[in-house]
């Protein structure tokens, strides 16, 4: 299901008036009840039934105060995720670190492209799949509907793992670059392949290749690159959103103009953005809104062109400060097209 950006500034307004009304409401249950509570204790006389009535408003009044905190306590929470100094974003770094030592002792040692895209794709899916429909017959479902749908999503992902539809199609990638199956695998032997899930990303001297989005880029073309977040409208249980939910992406500029949109776990951001610098050519990395402008005016110079120094975000850069929700559009078409 394809994930609904939201304009933060809209939802953080609604959140705070939802907040407000949600606090409000509970604050006053809880009020009520402990005065419902108190006026049967006095007149039956039972001290625990009022100490009951007491816990069960008092919960609610909490509750209420905790409604009023949270716009505060996320908008915090989203400020401390980007603050070098924070417990939180030390934590997450660290968490990071953890994942990226985990991916990265396994790039070099890694089998074929065909036997990560075919078989292991399919043993994979085949598990998946298996799981969902032990649920469906369990009915241990919220929504048994959903697992139905998935399961015969999962049927049908096994099929095309087996097929080798995917497998065909990045080795068509490779032919627009010149290079035939053999030729394919044998580069993709020589990288280093961070597998994770269903995807795998590496860069070779020759090639930049991304399964997810079956994109494979020739690098010695490549002559910017920068690392990007999208913050999402997602929901939790119960209705909750989520404001912090963040889906990281690498942009890649080649020197004819085209800009490539990637997914990429947020921890492999930095290790792909410094495979890219080590195998191109002059590649620039870092974002600026200055960076952009000269980009779009001569794609084909910005390899050797003077870059402003000022204002450069080497970190993963929040893109939906520059991102228009009705657009339709991926958000490197809208940047290039729209700023």
């Amino acid at each position: 299901m394809k994930k609904k950006t939201y304009n933060e500034e809209k939802f953080l307004k609604k959140l705070k008036r939802d907040a407000v009304f949600s606090g409000i409401t509970s604050i006053i249950i809880g009020v009520m009840t402990i005065a419902v509570f108190l006026v049967f204790a006095i007149d039956s006389r039972e001290l625990a039934f009022m100490i009951f009535g007491l816990v069960l408003g008092s919960v609610f009044i909490a509750s209420g105060i905790y409604f009023f905190r949270r716009p505060g306590i996320i908008e915090k929470r989203n400020r401390e995720l980007d603050n070098p100094e924070s417990i939180i974003y030390k934590k997450k770094q660290t968490e990071l670190e953890t994942r990226r030592k985990k991916i990265l002792k396994k790039s070099e040692n890694h089998k074929s492209l065909r036997y990560i895209l075919c078989f292991r794709g399919t043993v994979l899916r085949v598990l998946f799949t298996l799981i969902c429909m032990v649920f469906t017959f369990l009915g241990l479902a919220t929504f048994p509907v959903a697992l139905i749908v998935m399961d015969l999503a999962g049927i049908l992902s096994v099929f095309r793992a087996f097929s080798g539809k995917h497998y065909r199609l990045i080795l068509g990638g490779y032919a627009e670059h010149g290079m035939d199956r053999c030729e394919a695998e044998s580069d993709f032997a020589g990288t280093k392949a961070y597998i994770k899930d269903f995807e795998v990303m590496s860069v070779s001297r020759k090639i930049f290749l991304s399964t997810g989005e079956a994109v494979v880029l020739s690098v010695p073309s490549i002559v910017w690159v920068f690392a990007g977040y999208v913050k999402f409208d997602s929901f939790k249980r119960k209705g909750i959103h989520s404001y912090s939910e963040r889906t990281y992406y690498l942009f890649i500029g080649l020197e004819n103009g085209e800009m490539f949109q990637v997914s990429c776990p947020e921890e492999l951001c930095s290790v792909i953005t410094d495979d890219i610098v080590s195998a191109g050519i002059c590649v620039t990395t870092g974002y600026s809104e200055e960076m952009l402008e000269l980009y779009k005016s001569a794609p084909d110079n910005f390899r050797y062109a003077v870059k402003p120094l000022a204002d450069i975000q080497y970190v993963p850069v929040n893109i939906l400060h520059y991102f228009e929700q009705e657009s339709g559009r991926s958000v490197a078409q809208w940047i290039m097209d729209e700023l």
